[in-house]
């Protein structure tokens, strides 16, 4: 069964390359969340980088609310972690709380690794863990990439949380195992652009320039999902039915809609052979660098 829990950029920002509505207004916002709570998700994901996020939430969120909200530490863009930077992730943390107008939350990331794999990471990480000393925090962890870079952290620290990308292209982490490594480690594995920012439900002949390339593949996709018999939605997340590993799929929505058709298509398990399906292509897999 798919545990859904809700990513927030877009209660914050314009986000997503299929994004028409923009920032979800606040209305929208209580619709969204009263709909989430009605239908038991748990996880609320946010960060102090999207924009009003954080605030957004703690304007809309009853005082006894029944979500696990995780968030993340706002970069600290820096070579080296000093005492100085370390201070700065502290107020940062207090202000997402402030903003969350919340005492604790469930979980919290470092937005970018590097925070942690730079000279000087080792002080970050501590901060992390007298986080969840004294009960402000019930998971740390880190939001990745790449199977290295999973390496490398684990190598130096341990993690409750971690947050990578994974959808029906892009299937690196189960390819090279390091989602099964996760796994295996105890670490509650939570999954962002499930939809790869909505492309996966774009009619090919919406793709935009510089997704050329992958079109024909696009296009080999939605007719299997159409011979089948099965929505682009429900196809998109009824890859993850076939990933015991994965604790909770994050699906950003714009209205309280799109957020039931998502919990409806979580009940479709799609007989299909999703590692067909597979895209090799990291610049068509990777937002960072789309153009």
């Amino acid at each position: 069964m798919i545990k859904l829990g809700l990513g927030t950029v877009q209660f914050g920002l314009p986000y997503g390359i299929s994004n028409k509505a923009g920032q979800v207004s606040l209305d929208e916002v209580d619709k969204i969340l009263k709909l989430a709570s009605a239908s038991c998700m748990q996880i609320l994901d946010t960060a102090a980088g999207y924009g009003d996020s954080e605030a957004v939430l703690g304007r809309s969120l009853a005082p006894a609310h029944g979500f696990s909200i995780v968030t993340k530490i706002l970069p600290l863009k820096t070579d080296e972690v000093r005492s100085n930077d370390v201070a700065r992730a502290e107020v940062a943390f207090e202000d997402s709380l402030r903003h969350l107008r919340q005492q604790s939350v469930y979980g919290l990331l470092v937005h970018h690794s590097a925070d942690l794999l730079n000279p000087g990471g080792e002080r970050l990480y501590a901060l992390l863990q007298r986080w969840k000393d004294e009960g402000r925090v019930r998971r740390i962890g880190v939001s990745v990439y790449a199977k290295d870079e999973v390496g490398r952290l684990f190598d130096k620290y341990a993690f409750d949380l971690v947050q990578l990308p994974l959808n029906v292209f892009d299937q690196r982490l189960v390819q090279d195992g390091t989602l099964q490594r996760l796994h295996a480690a105890g670490v509650e594995v939570h999954v962002r652009s499930a939809f790869l920012q909505g492309l996966l439900l774009m009619p090919s002949e919406a793709l935009p320039a510089y997704f050329a390339s992958l079109m024909p593949h696009h296009e080999t996709y939605i007719a299997t999902l159409e011979q089948a018999g099965v929505s682009p939605l429900a196809g998109t997340l009824g890859y993850f039915h076939h990933l015991p590993e994965v604790s909770t799929v994050l699906v950003g929505v714009e209205t309280s809609l799109q957020l039931q058709e998502c919990i409806v298509a979580t009940n479709d398990v799609p007989s299909l052979s999703f590692p067909s399906f597979a895209v090799d292509d990291p610049l068509m897999l990777d937002p960072r660098v789309w153009r």
